[in-house]
């Protein structure tokens, strides 16, 4: 969860998740991290279930999760909360019939003071998004967007536009939009 904390004086505002296979329920607690634990507002035991449940709806909307076609885990406990999840959620089918197996995030944080100043967090894991509890590595890059395109770059860009294609669903309007932006500012990134 260290690398989902928004960097000082930021708040998440989008990002794009790759994962082999994917747990709902472990899925539901990122959006609550990203947009309302990560503020650091109130303890646990202050917890107002109404924000907390917009804090999802708003974070659900702004982060697209892709994953394996078939390797979406059968939740082990039902909750009315994974029906936030719907839109977030796209399964993806590898080209040539191999396995989708990348796991690769890029987060979009807006400083909250001008929304016009972004920071950029690229994620590069060695597990799923599950419960397991084996061992983990992360490389975790941060950056800020300039005014002209790195040629290193690109190669990231072109994974997260042909991601999308490999979907078994349509992005909507508004995540299309928001991960198009996403991917011209991985462009810029240094």
């Amino acid at each position: 969860t260290d690398a989902l904390t928004p960097p000082p004086g930021c708040r998440f505002d989008s990002g794009v998740a790759t994962t082999y296979s994917l747990d709902l329920v472990t899925l539901l607690a990122l959006p609550l991290h990203l947009s309302w634990l990560a503020s650091g507002e109130e303890r646990p035991e202050q917890v107002d279930p109404i924000r907390m449940i917009e804090a999802l709806r708003r974070t659900a909307d702004r982060l697209t999760v892709f994953c394996e076609r078939g390797r979406m885990l059968t939740p082990r406990m039902p909750t009315p909360l994974l029906g936030l999840l719907e839109g977030m959620v796209h399964e993806a089918t590898a080209p040539h019939g191999g396995a989708f197996h990348p796991k690769v995030w890029l987060l979009r944080f807006v400083s909250a003071d001008n929304e016009e100043q972004t920071h950029l967090r690229l994620l590069v894991m060695s597990r799923n998004l599950t419960d397991d509890a084996s061992w983990d590595l992360c490389l975790q890059l941060d950056g800020v967007p300039g005014k002209k395109r790195l040629a290193a770059n690109r190669p990231l860009a072109e994974f997260l536009e042909s991601v999308a294609l490999q979907s078994g669903k349509a992005l909507t309007t508004d995540r299309q939009a928001l991960q198009s932006a996403l991917i011209e500012e991985a462009r810029r990134c240094d």
